[in-house]
């Protein structure tokens, strides 16, 4: 048994491969196709060399893994342009294919031909083994809770997200599929209320949340921060998505409440450090200038016939209208007594409710 490596010379471009019959090196051309072709054709532009040699009754699994971890050294040095595999360690998910292989896995997964040839295949398999589920559960498990693996996971996501198009499309994809499956968001609720219900994954889960949030802490404020620099809107959005889920669940705020009275007893460090956030130069300057000092809270404005005009700031909602009452400290409550506005394009209407939102 060898690994061994072909080098095409006028590009520098080489193959890495193994080999359990080693006694038919001296004419073995590869399992690649493009290799072996490009061979046949211009043999005298190819370098053959070994790398290493086994013994005869070594594991063939453990040779494939160490032919992989060669090739994943290649692609971290040379990258996938450098070499000819297609193909590297099946531990780094879609991180172990070439940009081609990709491509043509993605082509392949939408040919409607392979769509109904897996989907029978699958059925058919998990009908004649009823069992099939709870042993994949079983196997994952016992897989995926030694370290090795879990450290193996944790390489394989780190290189797919580390592309901003990759998790782009991870998002919109996850979008798209709540989107036609709403009985996913119900689901992935009933998973984190059971989960809740365990101590010790609940445990993990903390811990987990918060070793990335201190070591992440400053990466996502400033993500955060260029995010709402690049869209005002989304401080509105974000309001609007937490009335909304206060509207569907009205004990929220009761919980979300606790919570939080419930982490400053627990967290007296925490206060500590928004207190000291809160009273730095930079934090009274960012506030003097924010657009609520600036320009005040919006102002819901509701008219006898129904309709509803929001407008930001007290001073400029009493502009526009021509009424004083807006700047009111009653400003929230319905008003006793109905007003007239007098602004010429309002001139005539009657105001029966002022409210800050």
């Amino acid at each position: 048994m060898i690994l061994y490596k072909m080098t095409h010379l006028p590009t520098g471009k080489f193959y890495i491969g193994s080999l359990q019959r080693s006694k038919i090196w001296h004419r073995y051309q590869t399992s690649s196709k493009i290799v072996k072709a490009m061979m046949k054709e211009s043999p005298q532009e190819w370098k053959r060399e070994i790398l290493k040699v086994y013994p005869e009754d070594y594991d063939a699994q453990l040779l494939v893994d160490e032919e992989y971890a060669l090739i994943d050294e290649a692609v971290e040095l040379v990258g996938w342009d450098g070499i000819w595999n297609q193909r590297g360690s099946t531990n780094l998910g879609s991180s172990g294919y070439s940009p081609e292989a990709r491509a043509k896995q993605k082509n392949t997964a939408k040919d409607p031909k392979v769509i109904a040839k897996s989907k029978a295949a699958k059925k058919a398999y998990i009908e004649a083994n009823p069992d099939y589920f709870e042993r994949i559960s079983a196997t994952a498990k016992a897989t995926w809770n030694t370290p090795e693996m879990l450290e193996l996971a944790k390489k394989r996501a780190t290189k797919q997200f580390a592309s901003p198009e990759n998790r782009k499309l991870a998002s919109v994809i996850k979008k798209e599929y709540l989107a036609k499956n709403p009985d996913a968001n119900k689901k992935a609720v009933r998973a984190m209320q059971n989960a809740l219900q365990d101590p010790r994954r609940e445990s993990n889960r903390r811990e987990k949340i918060q070793k990335t949030m201190a070591e992440k802490s400053k990466f996502f404020s400033e993500r955060e921060k260029a995010r709402h620099v690049a869209n005002p809107e989304l401080g509105r959005q974000h309001g609007d998505r937490l009335k909304a889920f206060n509207k569907a669940d009205p004990s929220r705020q009761e919980r979300m409440s606790s919570s939080a009275k419930k982490r400053v007893i627990e967290r007296p460090d925490l206060v500590a450090t928004a207190a000291k956030a809160m009273n730095s130069e930079e934090s009274r300057a960012k506030m003097k200038a924010s657009h609520l000092a600036l320009n005040g809270k919006w102002v819901e404005i509701t008219f006898a016939d129904g309709e509803v005009l929001k407008i930001l700031g007290a001073n400029e909602a009493g502009r526009v209208l021509g009424i004083n009452k807006v700047k009111s400290k009653a400003a929230g409550i319905k008003l006793k007594k109905p007003i007239e506005c007098a602004a010429d394009k309002y001139a005539g209407r009657v105001v029966t409710k002022i409210k800050y939102i």
